[in-house]
C-alpha cells in the first residue's frame, strides 16, 4: 500500500504553502490527496488552480498516513465547520 498524505485546499489558499510540499512529497513516493469542502477547482492567492479530489466531510483519519498542515485560511474556513470536525 502506498503512503498517502492529505492536504486541505480552499479558496485563496497560499500557493507555495500547498504546492512546494505537495511536489516534494510526491517525489519521495507519497500520494498526496487534496481534500476540500467540495470537489471543484480552487484558486490560490496568485490564481494558481488546485482541484480538490475528495470531499473533506467524507474522509476518515485512517485513509491517510499523514496530514499536510499549513497556516492558511483553509483550516480556518473548513476544519472549524461542524461537518469537518466530526
Amino acid at each position: 500500500m502506498q503512503n498517502a498524505v492529505l492536504a486541505f485546499v480552499d479558496d485563496i489558499y497560499e500557493d507555495l504553502e500547498l504546492w512546494y510540499p505537495k511536489l516534494r512529497l510526491e517525489e519521495a513516493g507519497y500520494a498526496v490527496r487534496l481534500a476540500a469542502r467540495e470537489v471543484k477547482t480552487y484558486a490560490g492567492k496568485h490564481g494558481y488552480p488546485a482541484t480538490g479530489t475528495c470531499c473533506s466531510t467524507m474522509l476518515a483519519a485512517r485513509t491517510s498516513s499523514a496530514f499536510l498542515s499549513r497556516v492558511v485560511s483553509c483550516p480556518t474556513n473548513c476544519v472549524g465547520t461542524p461537518k469537518c470536525s466530526r
